[in-house]
């Protein structure tokens, strides 16, 4: 599988965000991609969690704003988990 970069994460984002109440797919795209974000974040070594964040966020092109919306509606929400495929 071809390594993804750190802006294709952003193009993605910005394609989902949009839509992730309505689809559920993109709910699910973009909750892989706040994790990313997250296990980015947890692996550099400066600063404060919320520094690192910033700095994964920026260096994706995530507007960090929709970046807070997003975990904040996460949290709202109860835990969904995919149907299965079968």
């Amino acid at each position: 599988m071809p390594k993804l970069y750190d802006r294709e994460f952003g193009d993605m984002w910005r394609q989902h965000f949009h839509t992730r109440r309505e689809s559920e797919p993109s709910r699910q795209i973009c909750t892989t991609i706040t994790h990313i974000v997250r296990s980015r974040a947890a692996s550099l070594e400066f600063a404060t969690l919320s520094d690192r964040i910033g700095e994964v966020l920026r260096s994706f092109g995530i507007a960090k704003d929709q970046f807070d919306e997003f975990e904040k509606e996460q949290k709202r929400q109860p835990e969904r988990h995919s149907k299965p495929l079968v």
